[in-house]
């Protein structure tokens, strides 16, 4: 992924985190920013996103139920404020979890340089039909 995407300037990684619920013994996201961060030289800022409410794995949920996720689903450090920063996902479904992981970096004061994603579920998907949009999310790649 570091080589496929463009090099974007940026003072830190955050990785999605892993759901507290997951019964996951690792978060695949953290790995996939670890070697980002190991290729492109930027750290990777873990624990600095987290969920911070009860409200399920997405993965059990059904299409129109992971639409229903919180936007204050997370919360990003204060430490971020400030950083320009590139958020990992590695699975893109309804978009989601990308949207409350972006609502919490910026109430945290972070700049969202890019989001990096190892793969999505829909092609041709218009964020402008996005509730909340807003031009600034306009750095998604394909």
């Amino acid at each position: 992924m570091a080589y496929r995407f463009p090099d974007i300037a940026a003072d830190c990684i955050v990785p999605v985190p892993l759901h507290p619920d997951s019964t996951r013994a690792y978060n695949q996201t953290a790995l996939i920013s670890r070697g980002i961060s190991a290729a492109r030289g930027i750290a990777v800022a873990e624990n600095m996103l987290n969920w911070r409410m009860a409200c399920g794995k997405q993965t059990a949920r059904r299409g129109s139920e992971r639409k229903t996720l919180s936007l204050d689903s997370m919360e990003a450090s204060s430490a971020l404020t400030g950083k320009r920063v590139i958020l990992v996902d590695d699975v893109y479904t309804t978009g989601s979890t990308i949207r409350a992981a972006l609502a919490a970096l910026r109430r945290a004061g972070a700049d969202v340089a890019a989001v990096y994603l190892w793969t999505r579920r829909l092609a041709g998907e218009d964020p402008a039909a996005w509730p909340g949009y807003a031009e600034e999310d306009d750095f998604w790649y394909n």
